[in-house]
Formats: C-alpha cells, sequence, structure tokens
C-alpha cells in the first residue's frame, strides 16, 4: 500500500488492485488473467487496454419504485423495492450521500433492484441524501423515517458516501451507534483529513459497524482512501478494502457496487 501511495505521488505509472481474500494461491489465480493482459500489453509495447471486468447490466425500474418526497422542503428521491406499494412491511435502508445526478440515481437502484429480484440480497430501501453537514442529516433521516415504511433500530440502517460527501459520512459513525455498516466509495479524503477525524473517535464503538471501502487506484483520491485503510487497521477496526481500476467517477461506483451490497445485506441480518 506504501509503495502504491510513493508512485502516485512522483507520478509513476503503475496498476494497483485489492481484491477479496488473503495470502493465498486462489487470490492469485483470481488475479492472474489481468495481469497476462497486462504483460501482454507491455510485450507489445502498447499502454493497457484495462481490466476483464464483469460490466454490470443495470434492469428496467418500474416508475414507482422511484419516490419524491418533500422533506422540510427538499425533495429526496427514494428506491423501493418492487413490493413496496403492494406490502406493509417494513424494510432495511441505505442512506446514500454524494450521488445527486437522476441518470447516476437510476442506474445504482436498477442495480440493487437486479440483486434483490436474484435473491441475492434481501429485500431494502436506498435514499439519495442532499448535501448536508452531520447534525442536517440526522434531522433529515428522522422526517424520512415517519414518511418510509423502515425497520426500526441501528441494525437496520446503512450509510454511503460517494466523493467528497463520505468525510461528512465517515463523521456519523461517532459516538451514538446509528448505522450497522458503512460504505465509502471513491472517496475524496486526504490521509491528514482522515486522522483528524478519528482522534475523536471512540474506536470500540467504531468497531461494532462493519465498513467497506471501495477506492479507485488512480485519480485524486488514491493516497487518500490507503491511508485510510492503514489507520483502520493499525486501529485493529475490521473492514474490507477493494481497489479497482478507475479514477473514481460517477460511472465507476456500479463495478463495485454488488460486493458492497452483499456485505450491508449480511449485516443487515447476522
Amino acid at each position: 500500500e506504501m509503495l502504491h501511495i510513493l508512485m502516485h505521488s512522483y507520478d509513476v505509472p503503475h496498476q494497483y488492485r485489492v481484491i477479496d481474500g488473503g495470502h493465498s494461491f486462489r487470490v492469485w489465480q483470481a488475479a492472474l488473467p489481468d495481469a497476462l493482459r497486462f504483460i501482454s500489453d507491455a510485450f507489445k509495447g502498447k499502454p493497457y487496454r484495462g481490466d476483464l471486468m464483469d460490466s454490470p447490466a443495470a434492469g428496467q425500474l418500474l416508475n414507482e419504485q422511484m419516490m419524491v418526497l418533500n422533506t422540510g422542503g427538499e425533495h429526496v428521491f427514494a428506491f423501493v423495492p418492487d413490493d413496496y406499494q403492494v406490502s406493509d412491511r417494513k424494510y432495511p435502508v441505505i442512506y446514500f450521500a454524494g450521488i445527486t445526478g437522476q441518470e447516476q440515481m437510476a442506474s445504482v437502484s436498477s442495480l440493487l433492484d437486479r440483486e434483490i429480484r436474484a435473491g441475492k440480497v434481501t429485500p431494502m430501501l436506498m435514499v439519495f441524501l442532499p448535501a448536508k453537514d452531520e447534525a442536517g442529516i440526522m434531522t433529515l433521516i428522522d422526517q424520512l423515517e415517519k414518511q418510509l415504511r423502515i425497520r426500526p433500530g441501528y441494525r437496520f440502517r446503512s450509510v454511503a458516501g460517494y466523493g467528497k460527501s463520505a468525510e461528512t459520512t465517515l463523521r456519523l459513525l461517532n459516538g451514538e451507534m446509528r448505522f450497522s455498516s458503512c460504505l465509502l466509495t471513491g472517496a475524496v479524503m486526504s490521509g491528514a483529513e482522515a486522522a483528524e477525524i478519528f482522534s475523536s473517535f471512540e474506536v470500540e464503538k467504531l468497531k461494532r459497524t462493519s465498513l467497506f471501502i471501495d477506492a479507485p487506484d488512480d485519480g485524486c483520491c488514491a493516497e487518500g482512501n490507503g491511508e485510510l485503510h492503514m489507520m483502520l487497521r493499525d486501529m485493529e477496526v475490521n473492514h474490507e478494502y477493494r481497489v479497482r481500476q478507475g479514477s473514481g467517477d460517477g460511472g465507476w461506483i456500479s463495478g463495485g457496487f454488488g460486493e458492497a451490497i452483499n456485505m450491508i445485506s449480511i449485516r443487515f441480518h447476522r
């Protein structure tokens, strides 16, 4: 990780990946196809053409699956499972900060819908939060939970942050237990900012929340994500850490979303 950060700081071209698993043949074998692809391009003197990524196919959402809520004078978008309108059940929820474009909301929602319909994750809601500070977000969540059928208790809440919203999202984990899991994807955060956030944390409480860091191997936030991972490791906070090809732009989220959603779903029903 430190080698990656050093090479990145000196603009040394390189490829870096972190996938699921430990120091085992299974992990090495899984990484080998892309490694051979990289070596082959180098032999030919060509730029690396990129990983053999599975492109998740987004499904078609029903119109009633994207709700628009008027909360405190603001419009808040929420994805609901296809049976939401015909049942009276209560659902777990992911509060997602940092995604504001309707096209991106629809793309992420359709991926979640596909996983639910395939029976891979539990049916859940996903609410897209407008940009606010920590107090504003919690006030908004209290209002939303009076309008939506959400299962009560922190165990059935997850929070996710993309881009610059990841810093605010991480701060929400301090103090009172509010969320059972947290996803930081393409976080725009420096190591110094992460250290400042953790300086006031009660580490033992943080250890009760499952964290998933999904980081790009390039772009403005590559170093900060790596430093965040190392801080969590040194604090002995159990977390999942992935590094994927890309710079963390809007379309990049979908590549790692399925694995993160699986972790969140398991945490809801641990």
